[in-house]
């Protein structure tokens, strides 16, 4: 399949070096010309400065910027003949309706510069115009990846939703935690066998079940205490909120 990419952030240059190897990277688009000239030497590709400047006659057009940035891009795209696609998770098909073959190629993953991600280990969640497009991204999928999901717009937006929780939030309490650790000089790393029991119990036992800590026995005393124990406002804030939320949830409130 030949493939022209709009894009060079880390969604971008991690798919297209993958998808590279089985296939053509016809060209890659970005409004950083060094960005894109890079990525292109990188897939054996050429750089190209402008949306409205891509070929016309590849087969496979995948808009990989963020989310807020998809529709402008698909708005400049001139009329290709093949299929065009984008991999945002929380932004819905139709803004591809005005070209005649269009779906998502949304990987369920977080990427980082500098970060290697083996493909083999992201679902891959599939939405098209129609049955030949559903192939075609399905297929190209399977090259990268044996989880292979068709989702609507609805269920992709819900799952995009869902990461944010486990992914981004859960980051959050991570660089939280890093901060409370520092503050009595202790390594963050200490941490480390905790996290990763609590991943594996969440998904073996499930996350209801696997919940554990003061707020889950309702220790109001423990809970107060360490809430004031906390070094600015904003921490003790974010405490509060998910104790409580946690109370409720068990009926210790």
């Amino acid at each position: 399949m030949k493939i022209s990419v709009i894009g060079s952030g880390n969604v971008a240059t991690t798919l297209s070096v993958a998808l590279s190897q089985f296939n053509t990277i016809d060209a890659v688009c970005s409004s950083t010309a060094n960005h894109a000239q890079k990525l292109a030497q990188r897939v054996g590709a050429m750089a190209v400065a402008a949306v409205e400047n891509m070929p016309v006659d590849s087969d496979l057009y995948l808009i990989m910027v963020s989310d807020n940035a998809v529709e402008n891009v698909a708005a400049k795209l001139p009329q290709v003949r093949g299929v065009v696609a984008h991999t945002a998770g929380s932004i819905n098909m139709n803004v591809l309706q005005r070209f005649d073959n269009h779906g998502v190629f949304y990987p369920m993953q977080s990427f980082t510069a500098g970060r290697q991600i083996n493909t083999s280990t992201i679902p891959f969640c599939i939405e098209a115009s129609s049955q030949m497009v559903e192939q075609q991204l399905v297929e190209l999928a399977k090259q990268l990846s044996p989880t292979v999901m068709l989702m609507s717009s609805a269920q992709r937006a819900q799952c995009h939703l869902a990461a944010v929780f486990s992914s981004n939030f859960v980051n959050h309490m991570y660089a939280a935690a890093a901060h409370i650790m520092q503050n009595a000089n202790l390594p963050f790393n200490m941490l480390r066998p905790l996290l990763v029991e609590t991943l594996d119990k969440a998904f073996a036992l499930g996350p209801d079940v696997a919940q554990t800590g003061p707020a889950r026995r309702g220790d109001t005393v423990v809970t107060n205490r360490q809430r004031e124990a906390l070094p600015t406002a904003d921490l003790q804030k974010m405490y509060s909120f998910v104790t409580e939320s946690i109370m409720k949830k068990y009926g210790k409130l």
